[in-house]
């Protein structure tokens, strides 16, 4: 655990307990460093839906050990899972970081400590060789992440399993870990065992052993690529990245595909891109400029504009659904991967002040309906301020050189039918602060943060 930073004196703990062995004997180990370290300790439980009557029997287990370990517990109902994004277990393990993260926001704590432990280091890196992995899956689970800490990240299952039975750590059993349904049970109770037993007796401590000197090289050469990255990348309009194409092909293939996925990764909602979809996006780059798009990478739209190869998260939004945008609720609209803010405001005879990028003052006689965020629809026009006439918006983006795979994600505010605000470029001269405006509508639109 030193040898990691994980801990400083004084820090708040989220301890996530599921009732399982190694969450159990983390909370045991953590109690019995909170006086010499001086912890503030909470633990968090949530249960996912998904068991019944053994869940209930999970949490009582986990409220009784808190009890009488005297840490305070916070014990949840998971809502229905979100299953877009993948199996079952990915769906519950997003819902179960998100509730530790809601916990340690509430109690401000600067850590949450996760029970995984040495065998589960050893079951990913075989499970992740298997699918087809490079650097970062080859490097297992890292021992911190974040304000994630794993403090049992180097010990032996044996080893906990020990600690419990010689201090009486109570703990139950998870049924669904010896189904065979599941590929990482199958690793746990037959492979690994095989492995070891024919070639190996070491085999966990050799493969944890191998994942921390791979991480180590990962890290080092992921702060390489970032740092090439920023020399490459302009920012556009949209939340899309630019990255310039003649020195995108000086790079050496390697330095390519990690340029190209810390790029992916740095776009507004921060899409995951499995290698296979890497792959093809660094074959589309290593291909050159051409006209149209990368057309097999999904939640990522990717095209040459002259010498840069631009990369967006999502499809164009083409969707003639708008998004709401009430006063005063920061508005996140997926599409575009950017969030609106609009507040009203008082305009004293001086005016506004200059607005940042970003951000647009519009008087608020101009927006009778409630504004909303939409995409380009086909025979829109607007009256682009200090133009005086009204322009297809299809002619204005031509004049303002907007390549065509660029229109359909630029974000429209619009009330009714009118077009207030081409984020980015101009607002319509209806929206113009006169001498006479004393009521404004104060609109803001940034790229959404990275998520997980």
């Amino acid at each position: 655990m030193a040898a990691h930073g994980m801990l400083t004196a004084g820090d708040g703990v989220v301890v996530a307990v599921s009732g399982g062995v190694d969450s159990m004997v983390l909370l045991h180990v953590l109690a019995a460093l909170r006086t010499p370290l001086a912890l503030r300790l909470h633990a968090a439980h949530l249960d996912h839906g998904l068991r019944g009557p053994e869940a209930t029997r999970d949490a009582e287990a986990v409220a009784a050990w808190a009890s009488r370990l005297e840490v305070a517990l916070t014990c949840e109902r998971a809502g229905p899972l979100d299953r877009r994004g993948g199996s079952l277990q990915r769906a519950a393990r997003a819902a179960r970081y998100a509730f530790l993260e809601r916990v340690a926001d509430r109690w401000g704590a600067q850590r949450i400590a996760v029970g995984h432990s040495q065998d589960d280091v050893a079951e990913t890196v075989l499970l992740n060789l298997l699918r087809g992995a490079g650097l970062r899956g080859l490097a297992g689970i890292p021992p911190v992440r974040g304000r994630v800490i794993r403090p049992l990240i180097d010990v032996p299952r044996e080893a906990i399993l020990a600690y419990a039975r010689a201090l009486g750590v109570p703990w139950m059993e998870d049924p669904s870990n010896r189904t065979p349904a599941y590929r990482r049970n199958r690793i746990r109770m037959d492979l690994l065992p095989a492995l070891a037993r024919e070639y190996n007796p070491r085999l966990r401590e050799v493969l944890a052993r191998t994942a921390a000197i791979l991480r180590a090289e990962e890290e080092t050469l992921d702060v390489l690529a970032h740092e090439t990255l920023r020399r490459l990348v302009r920012q556009r309009p949209g939340g899309e990245a630019g990255l310039a194409g003649p020195d995108l092909a000086l790079l050496g293939p390697a330095l390519c595909r990690r340029v190209l996925r810390a790029a992916v990764e740095s776009l507004p909602g921060r899409p995951r891109l499995p290698a296979r979809h890497l792959g093809a996006l660094q074959a589309w780059a290593a291909a050159g400029p051409r006209r149209g798009r990368c057309g097999s990478l999904p939640g990522l739209a990717c095209w040459w504009d002259g010498g840069d190869l631009v990369l967006a998260a999502g499809a164009s939004p083409t969707s003639p659904e708008a998004v709401a945008l009430p006063v005063g609720v920061p508005t996140h609209a997926a599409p575009f991967g950017m969030t609106f803010v609009v507040e009203a405001a008082e305009v004293g005879v001086e005016g506004p002040p200059p607005p940042a990028p970003g951000e647009v003052w519009i008087a608020a006689a101009a927006a009778p309906d409630p504004l909303a965020v939409r995409a380009w629809r086909f025979g829109d026009r607007f009256r682009p301020l200090g133009l005086g006439g009204t322009k297809k918006l299809q002619d204005f983006f031509v004049d303002a050189k907007v390549p065509r795979p660029s229109r359909g994600r630029i974000p429209l505010v619009v009330s009714g039918d009118r077009i207030l605000w081409v984020v980015g470029h101009r607002i319509d001269e209806a929206g113009r602060i006169t001498a006479g405006t004393r009521r404004a509508q104060h609109l803001t639109a940034q790229p959404a943060p990275p998520t997980g």
